[in-house]
């Protein structure tokens, strides 16, 4: 952003630096999860966990349509929530810890010879859940927090800016 333009923008809307990259380094940490999440789910329960082709199909479709409805939820709620911290930060409170708990327990699931095809299926449906509604809550919260670190549209896009590259260079850190 230019000289000119900074001066345009009110004071109580300016972002330090450091604030947006402070915020910013949520993107880098979650965007490291979900690409591992992404990229390796599928591997390590079909090759690992030894999980058939169709049950891992049936649990991406619940896990799709608990996605749909979970989303617009936690963003309707967190819209509608009150309290004396604010409406956001519960929600980082609350499902920070959960998502990282439920992250790890989707790589520690038991083996088909121990609980059976079906048994690591529900395992793998049931972290999946937990994880998702964890993220959902806590990257929701955090992306609408964004925005209401200024009111200028300026400020906002270039918090995002912010986030972006640090969220790029998460997947990327995850892919290698």
């Amino acid at each position: 952003m230019s000289h000119t333009e900074m001066k345009d923008i009110a004071p109580e809307d300016m972002v330090n630096t450091m604030t947006k990259i402070n915020y910013s380094l949520t993107s880098l940490g979650s965007q490291v999860v979900q690409a591992i999440f992404v990229s390796s789910l599928i591997i390590y329960y079909r090759e690992q966990l030894l999980l058939s082709e169709m049950y891992i199909i049936w649990a991406f479709g619940f896990y799709a349509i608990w996605n749909a409805i979970n989303d617009p939820l936690f963003g309707w709620l967190s819209d509608k929530t009150s309290t004396r911290w604010g409406r956001r930060i519960p929600y980082l409170w609350l499902f920070t810890p959960i998502m990282t708990i439920s992250f790890v327990l989707i790589w520690i699931g038991p083996t088909t010879e121990e609980v059976g095809q079906f048994g690591v299926f529900l395992y793998m449906l049931l972290t999946m859940a937990i994880y998702d509604t964890a993220y959902t809550a806590t990257l929701l919260v955090w992306s609408a927090l964004g925005q209401e670190l200024s009111m200028d549209h300026r400020e906002r896009a270039n918090i995002q800016v912010f986030s972006m590259i640090f969220g790029v260079f998460g997947t990327l850190v995850a892919l290698i």
